[in-house]
C-alpha cells in the first residue's frame, strides 16, 4: 500500500508552515498550555478505554504531528497503530519518540485526511487530538474517516472551539491574539504560524455545530467532555452501520 501522496496548494501552505515550526512544536504546546495538553490526551484516552471494549484494537491517529496522541493510546493495548499527518517533518519527529522509545507498535505514515489510504473498514478507532480545526474540508474528511471504520467502529476528537459562552470567549480571545503569537514568535522564530493557529481556533466551529456535523456524516455521539473550564472539547461518536 503507498502512504503518500501529493496535496493541494492550500495544503502545501500548511504543511510548510508546520515543517517550519516542527522542531519547537511540542516545547511550545506543553509552554502554551501550561502542560495541559498531556492532561487532556491522557484523559481522553481514559474515557476511550472506559467507553470501548475491543481487544487488539486497530487504531488511526489521524493529524498526528508529533505523534503524542498515538503514544497515548498505546494504553489501549492496540494490535496496531497508524499515525498520519501531511507535515513531514513532524512525522520525523514522532518517528524519533518511538525508536528512542522501543515502541514497535506504531507506524507514521504522510497522508492527507481527505483521501485516506486504506481500505473501508479497516480501523476500529480513529483519533484526531487538536488536527480538525485545519481540515480544508470537514464533510470530506468525515466522509472518508466513515469509510475507513470498522462497522461500529468509534472515533474520538478532541479540539478547541469556540466558546459559547461570552466572557470565556473574550478572555479566550485575548489570550489566542496577543499571547500565543507573540510566545510562538519569540520561540518558533516563525512569524506567521503563531498568527494563524489562534485564528484557526477563533473562527472554528462552536460545539453544537461540531455535534451537528458530525450526526450528519453517520456518527452518533456517545460521550462530550470539556476540560479546563470549556477550553477543550472532546466527542467520542460510534459510526452508524448506515448512512
Amino acid at each position: 500500500m503507498k502512504f503518500s501522496q501529493k496535496i493541494d496548494k492550500e495544503k502545501s501552505k500548511i504543511k510548510k508552515m508546520f515543517n517550519d515550526i516542527a522542531e519547537n512544536y511540542d516545547f511550545l504546546n506543553h509552554i502554551l498550555s501550561f502542560n495541559m495538553d498531556k492532561l487532556w490526551r491522557k484523559k481522553s484516552i481514559d474515557i476511550l478505554a472506559n467507553s470501548v471494549k475491543i481487544s487488539k484494537p486497530e487504531i488511526l491517529d489521524i493529524a498526528t504531528g508529533t505523534g503524542d496522541m498515538a503514544i497515548a493510546a498505546l494504553f489501549l493495548n492496540p494490535n496496531k497503530i497508524i499515525g498520519i499527518d501531511i507535515s513531514d517533518d513532524m512525522l520525523k519527529i514522532a518517528r524519533k519518540k518511538v525508536i528512542d522509545n522501543g515502541i514497535d507498535k506504531i507506524e507514521f505514515f504522510e497522508g492527507d485526511c481527505e483521501k485516506l489510504n486504506f481500505d473501508n473498514n479497516s480501523f476500529d478507532i480513529i483519533t484526531i487530538a487538536f488536527g480538525i480545526r485545519n481540515f480544508e474540508d470537514i464533510n470530506k474528511s468525515f466522509s472518508e474517516i466513515y469509510r475507513v471504520l470498522k462497522p461500529g467502529g468509534h472515533l474520538l476528537i478532541l479540539e478547541f472551539l469556540r466558546s459559547d459562552l461570552y466572557l470565556l470567549r473574550l478572555l479566550n480571545n485575548i489570550y489566542l491574539k496577543l499571547i500565543i503569537p507573540l510566545v510562538g514568535r519569540i520561540i518558533s522564530k516563525h512569524k506567521d504560524a503563531y498568527s494563524y493557529l489562534p485564528k484557526s481556533m477563533e473562527t472554528f466551529l462552536l460545539p453544537n455545530q461540531l455535534y451537528n456535523l458530525l450526526t450528519e456524516n453517520g456518527f452518533s455521539v456517545i460521550k462530550k467532555r470539556f476540560f479546563s473550564i470549556r477550553i477543550v472539547c472532546l466527542y467520542l461518536a460510534k459510526k452508524n452501520n448506515f448512512k
